[in-house]
């Protein structure tokens, strides 16, 4: 289920995640010490396209962090790889919506509080 999942977005069969089709790419935070990077990605831009990417490659929980969003308004998880559908195992831990509306930030527009498990990927779009 994981990676259908994982396909449905990329091939964006829903019409939220066009970024993940489209050749914009910026890495725009990368925390080496607390290994976590997010990254941008987008084809034409705005609500439907622009798509971030967060990855969490350490053992630490993330409650709250703040991070840079390329625009302002609702954020939703589209994936999270810490879902409970995808292994009993996991917590099912992670933002499900973030409010970017708290200031510019790591050379984005807005910023919000995001939260992330451990060894976890999530991925952010807009309506």
């Amino acid at each position: 289920q994981l990676y259908a999942d994982l396909v449905r977005l990329r091939l964006d069969r829903d019409g939220r995640t066009a970024g993940l089709r489209g050749g914009g790419l910026d890495v725009y935070h990368v925390n080496e010490a607390g290994k976590l990077i997010a990254y941008h990605r987008w084809d034409a831009g705005g609500a439907g396209d622009d798509v971030t990417v967060i990855a969490n490659f350490s053992q630490h929980r993330y409650d709250g962090y703040l991070l840079g969003m390329p625009r302002p308004g609702t954020w939703v998880a589209r994936f999270n790889s810490d879902d409970r559908r995808y292994s009993p195992d996991y917590e099912g831990f992670g933002s499900a919506t973030v409010q970017a509306n708290l200031g510019p930030l790591h050379g984005q527009a807005q910023s919000a509080r995001v939260s992330v498990a451990p060894y976890s990927v999530l991925v952010l779009s807009q309506d």
